[in-house]
């Protein structure tokens, strides 16, 4: 993943797909490489792609082209994307679990 130059990140629309966090856009993030998301664009998932700076979920009506053809120029032109690495480490492991933890902590 960290190789790819994009990758596509397909979402299920589904009734609650308000709060519908996949497993994948976490090892995306971790990637720290370019997404493109197919879904709902309203989402939690599209809020922490757009805050990240690591890509967008688009409707799956709309047609992705603009965004992949920006990504290939970006790959042509040798251009990095720049991505906010705090919002991508507030959900790793270690950083969740400290959270947990706190979080049982102040219930016992």
């Amino acid at each position: 993943m960290q190789e790819s130059n994009l990758l596509f990140l397909f979402m299920e629309d589904k009734g609650n797909y308000q709060g519908h966090l996949p497993g994948k856009l976490f090892e995306y993030l971790a990637a720290e490489t370019p997404i493109l998301g197919i879904g709902l664009p309203d989402g939690e998932a599209a809020r922490i792609l757009i805050e990240a700076n690591l890509g967008e979920i688009i409707d799956k009506k709309a047609n992705p082209s603009k965004f992949v053809i920006q990504a290939y120029q970006d790959f042509l032109n040798g251009k990095k994307i720049d991505f906010y690495k705090k919002i991508i480490n507030k959900f790793e492991r270690q950083q969740l679990t400290q959270k947990l933890a706190g979080i049982f902590n102040t219930l016992v």
